[in-house]
C-alpha cells in the first residue's frame, strides 16, 4: 500500500471512530422515545400483557403465531414493575450492543476494521427506524450473532473442549428460535460447521472410502430418529403455532404457492429479495423513490453479488466459516418467504457488512471506476444513515407531539387521545388495542398501572375508568 493510500485509510479510520462515538450517543437518546407501536409490536406486547393477566400468550383471546421468547421477557418486566417504553428501548439497545460486540470479534478474525463495520451497521436506516420499536429483530440479532460466534470459536479450536463451544452455540440457536422462527436457519449452519471441522478430515476420508455401507447405516438410524423427533415436536404448542394454524406464516406460504404456481411464487420472492437488498445498499426505503424501482433491483443484485463473493472468501477462513454458512442458510430460507420487508434483514446487518467488506477488500484489482466508486458510495451511505438517525431522534424527543410526527397517521388519533395533548380527537379512529398498551407501557399516557392480583372481580392490567375501550 502506498503512503498516500495509508494516510487515506488512517484518516478514514479516525473519521469512522468519531462517527461511531457520535452514533452510539445518539442511539442512547432513543431511550427517551414514547412507545412506538405498529401491528407486530402491538401483537407482541398484547401477548405479554395477556400472560401477565393469567390468560396465556394470547392476542384477542387466540393463540398467536409469534414465538413466546420476547413476550416472556416483557411479561417478566411487567412482574417486576419496570416495564415501560424506556426499558423496552433500553432492552433493544442492550441486544444491539451484544450484536456489535460479536461484530467486533468477527472483524478481528477476518482482519477487517471494526470502526468501519460498526459505522455501517449503525448507519443503516433499517436499524435507525426499528431500534426504538418493541419487536423481535434485535433480540434475535443478539441471540443469533452469539450462536454463530460460538460456532466460530468451535471451528477455531481443536480437541475435546471444542464441544463445549458447540453446545453453547446450539443452546443459543434454540434461544434465537424462541424469538423468531427463522432461527431454524442456524441449525444447518451449525451442522455443517461440525461436519467441516478440520478435526474431522480423517473421519470424512474414512466415510468417503466406505460411503455405501456408512450411508446405509446412517439412513437406517437417521430415518427412525428423525421420525421420532418430528412426532415429539409435532405435539408441542410451538409446532402448532408455527406450522399447523391456518393463520400461521407457513400455511400462508403454502396457500400463496398453490394459488400462484410454484415458479411464479419463487420469481416474486426473488424480486422481493432484490428490492430489499437494494434498500440496504442505497440506505433509503424504496417507498421514497418508487419510480426508480429498477435501480433498486440493479443495486440489490450488486449487493447480492458482493455478499456471495464475500461468503466464498470468508469460507476459506477456518474460524469464519460458520458466518458464510449462516448467510447461505438464512438466504436460502428467505427465498421461500412470500413477504416483502427489509426488516427481515435487520438481524443480518453484521453478517452482511462482514461479507461485503471481505468482498470489497479484493476490489484493489477491480477496474478504476469501481475502486473510485466505493468511497463515494460509502459517503452517501453514511450521510443517508445520519439523516435517518436524526429523523428518529426527532421522533424520540417530540414528547406529547409524538402523535403528529410518528408513522403514516393511522394511529394519530390513538396517540392524541392517550397523551391528551390538546389536539382534536376523532373518537371512531381511536384504536382500542393500541390505547390499552399505551396505558400499560407509556408514562405520557398514564402508564405504570399495576394490578398484582388477577381475580375475576378485579380489572385487568391497563384498565382505566372512563376510556371508551374499557366500557
Amino acid at each position: 500500500m502506498s503512503a498516500s493510500n495509508a494516510r487515506f485509510h488512517l484518516l478514514w479510520t479516525r473519521i469512522a471512530t468519531v462517527y461511531c462515538a457520535i452514533l452510539i450517543i445518539v442511539y442512547g437518546i432513543q431511550a427517551f422515545s414514547p412507545l412506538r407501536l405498529n401491528t407486530d409490536a402491538s401483537r407482541l406486547l398484547t401477548m405479554a400483557v395477556s400472560k401477565y393477566n393469567g390468560e396465556g400468550f394470547l392476542v384477542e383471546g387466540k393463540v398467536d403465531q409469534f414465538p413466546i421468547g420476547y413476550p416472556w421477557i416483557v411479561e417478566r418486566l411487567l412482574k417486576t414493575g419496570c416495564a415501560s417504553a424506556c426499558t423496552l428501548c433500553l432492552l433493544n439497545l442492550a441486544f444491539l450492543a451484544l450484536g456489535l460486540w460479536v461484530l467486533r470479534c468477527w472483524c478481528l478474525w477476518a482482519d477487517l476494521k471494526t470502526e468501519h463495520a460498526v459505522a455501517f451497521v449503525l448507519s443503516s436506516w433499517v436499524l435507525a427506524k426499528f431500534v426504538a420499536i418493541p419487536l423481535t429483530e434485535l433480540p434475535y440479532f443478539a441471540a443469533s450473532s452469539l450462536a454463530i460466534y460460538f460456532a466460530c470459536v468451535f471451528s477455531k479450536h481443536s480437541g475435546g473442549n471444542k464441544w463445549w463451544w458447540c453446545l453453547a452455540s446450539l443452546f443459543l440457536a434454540i434461544v434465537a428460535t424462541l424469538f423468531r422462527t427463522v432461527g431454524l436457519s442456524l441449525f444447518p449452519a451449525l451442522g455443517l460447521a461440525i461436519i467441516l471441522h478440520t478435526d474431522h478430515c480423517t473421519a470424512l476420508s474414512y466415510i468417503r472410502s466406505r460411503i455405501k455401507i456408512i450411508a446405509l447405516m446412517a439412513i437406517s438410524v437417521m430415518i427412525p430418529a428423525s421420525l421420532i423427533a418430528f412426532l415429539l415436536i409435532r405435539r408441542t404448542e410451538w409446532y402448532a403455532t408455527q406450522f399447523s394454524f391456518k393463520q400461521s406464516y407457513f400455511q400462508s406460504l403454502l396457500a400463496d404457492a398453490n394459488q400462484n404456481g410454484f415458479g411464479k411464487y419463487l420469481v416474486t420472492n426473488l424480486f422481493y429479495r432484490l428490492s430489499e437488498f437494494g434498500e440496504l445498499f442505497c440506505n433509503i426505503p424504496l417507498a421514497k423513490l418508487p419510480s426508480i424501482r429498477p435501480v433498486f433491483y440493479l443495486f440489490g443484485g450488486f449487493l447480492w453479488t458482493l455478499a456471495i463473493r464475500g461468503a466464498w472468501s470468508l469460507a476459506k477462513n477456518r474460524t469464519m466459516l460458520p458466518v458464510s454458512l449462516y448467510f447461505l442458510s438464512y438466504s436460502g430460507l428467505m427465498l421461500f418467504w412470500p413477504y416483502f420487508s427489509v426488516r427481515f434483514w435487520l438481524p443480518m446487518l453484521s453478517v452482511l457488512v462482514v461479507l461485503v467488506f471481505s468482498a470489497l477488500r479484493e476490489s484493489y484489482s477491480a477496474p478504476r471506476i469501481i475502486r473510485y466508486s466505493i468511497p463515494l458510495w460509502a459517503v452517501c451511505y453514511l450521510s443517508l444513515g445520519g439523516v435517518a438517525i436524526i429523523y428518529t431522534t426527532r421522533l424520540s424527543l417530540s414528547g406529547k407531539n409524538f402523535s403528529e410526527v410518528y408513522g403514516d397517521g393511522s394511529m394519530q388519533m390513538t396517540y392524541r387521545f392517550a397523551f391528551r395533548n390538546g389536539y382534536p380527537v376523532d373518537m371512531p379512529k381511536v384504536q382500542c388495542r393500541h390505547l390499552k398498551l399505551l396505558r400499560v407501557f407509556e408514562p405520557l399516557a398514564g402508564g405504570g398501572l399495576r394490578i398484582e392480583s388477577t381475580q375475576p372481580e378485579q380489572k385487568p392490567l391497563g384498565y382505566l375508568e372512563g376510556d371508551p375501550c374499557f366500557r
